[in-house]
């Protein structure tokens, strides 16, 4: 029994020592060829979230290595070769829209901030300054060209600043400035004097705004404080004085000044031009009222200033 055992054990071994080995297919050992061009297409598919997300998918992009900007206002950018942006240049068009309807929604809800430019005319009562001449002794006996109806026009220029606060409700500050020369009848042969008269007022600022569609109307008020001041000058060299033979040489000193406490209502309505230019008119009636006068020359005075003014505003509330 154990003769038939080796025996078949060694036929065994003969068998496969004398069979050839199996050589591989050249098949199965060629390297597999892409069958991508040079040059691979950018492929967006449409917006199937909804539906990826139920199924487990996820949409694929395939960009060549080469892309980096591509046609139909595509933008490729590319970190590595795991992870690739997209962007669309409609997105920074949609951005630069939603920045400006932002800047419409703040203005609609009466939130942001403005500076405006102010020019315009004011009807000033001149009593004050009238009185002052009258009773100042180095005046005495000089009659100057004053309007018989106690108003006269001053060019006024300023400016103004403001925070919105919400629901069309605004807090700042305005302030405001004018000047006129009244010149006297000539007296001495050829010789005039020459009153240089400064008005100012300024003061906290606070308004109430509606809107409609570009339109802002404005209703409020300002209050703060005034002053008037009066310098006095001599001409000698002709009495024709025009505004190129300036009396007023030098640093200038205002001989006298009237301090007021100052009312301003007033109500104005602007026009959205651009999101952040607003051209506008309003209408003023600034009230001076002086307890410390000119000092002993005049008494207490109430004086009321009717302006018109055109504003140029800047920022996102009209």
């Amino acid at each position: 029994m154990k003769y038939y055992t080796w025996l078949s054990w060694i036929l065994t071994a003969a068998v496969l020592s004398s069979a050839e080995p199996v050589e591989p297919s050249d098949t199965a050992a060629a390297p597999v060829e892409s069958a991508a061009t040079e040059e691979d297409t950018i492929t967006l598919k449409p917006d199937t979230s909804a539906s990826d997300a139920a199924t487990g998918s996820t949409p694929a992009v395939t960009v060549s290595e080469k892309d980096t900007v591509g046609k139909n206002d595509i933008v490729v950018l590319k970190e590595n070769l795991d992870t690739v942006f997209i962007f669309d240049k409609s997105v920074f068009r949609h951005v630069a829209k939603d920045w400006r309807n932002n800047i419409d929604i703040f203005r609609q809800r009466g939130y942001g901030a403005s500076g405006s430019s102010y020019y315009g005319a004011s009807a000033v009562s001149i009593r004050p300054v009238e009185e002052l001449a009258e009773h100042l002794p180095s005046l005495a006996n000089k009659k100057f060209h004053f309007s018989r109806f106690g108003f006269e026009p001053f060019l006024m220029s300023g400016g103004a600043g403001f925070v919105g606060l919400g629901d069309g409700f605004r807090l700042g500050g305005v302030g405001m400035s004018g000047e006129r020369r009244f010149s006297s009848v000539p007296f001495s042969g050829d010789s005039v004097l020459v009153l240089r008269t400064r008005v100012s007022y300024g003061g906290f600022l606070i308004e109430k705004c509606m809107l409609r569609d570009k339109w802002n109307l404005s209703m409020g008020g300002l209050l703060g404080g005034s002053s008037i001041k009066v310098a006095i000058s001599e001409q000698t060299a002709t009495a024709f004085w025009n505004e190129d033979d300036d009396p007023f040489s030098g640093e200038e000193q205002y001989n006298h000044q009237a301090v007021c406490f100052m009312v301003e209502p007033h109500c104005g309505l602007t026009y959205t031009i651009f999101h952040f230019f607003h051209l506008g008119a309003r209408v003023s009636l600034p009230m001076f009222m002086s307890l410390d006068k000119f000092g002993v020359y005049t008494n207490d005075f109430f004086s009321v200033n009717p302006g018109f003014q055109i504003s140029l505003t800047f920022g996102n509330l009209g």
